[in-house]
């Protein structure tokens, strides 16, 4: 029963603090919980993900610019971002790939029209 007790205290202790932390503390927290599911899944990204998670890095880090942060809070929002652009890199070339590909195929088609093309029958 103490156990039971204790583990309700600090979920609520956790509520609440998440409820009151202060805009810099959310911004802060969404950050690092996006670092956390890319560090967890971006194995199995698939294009599009890499698409929404760049644009919630985007969005998260405009937010960012709204707020004033301690030295302290502006050095672990600096590692957080370069962890989180370190994978975002890694998407980056993941989705170039894809374009490099259909543009390969794209590429290919088209010289092979190309060759089925007879230099009389252009006029």
């Amino acid at each position: 029963m103490k156990k039971i007790f204790g583990i309700l205290i600090a979920v609520l202790m956790a509520s609440f603090m998440v409820a009151c932390a202060t805009p810099e503390e959310k911004s802060m927290r969404s950050l690092q919980e996006l670092y956390e599911d890319m560090e967890l899944n971006h194995e199995n990204y698939t294009i599009e993900d890499w698409e929404k998670v760049q644009v919630e890095f985007e969005v998260i880090t405009a937010q960012m610019k709204l707020h004033n942060y301690t030295d302290e809070q502006l050095r672990e929002i600096g590692k957080l971002k370069g962890k989180c652009s370190a994978y975002l890199t890694k998407g980056l070339f993941k989705r170039a790939e894809k374009g490099f590909i259909e543009f390969g195929g794209i590429l290919e088609g088209y010289l092979e029209e190309l060759e089925q093309i007879k230099p009389d029958s252009i006029k």
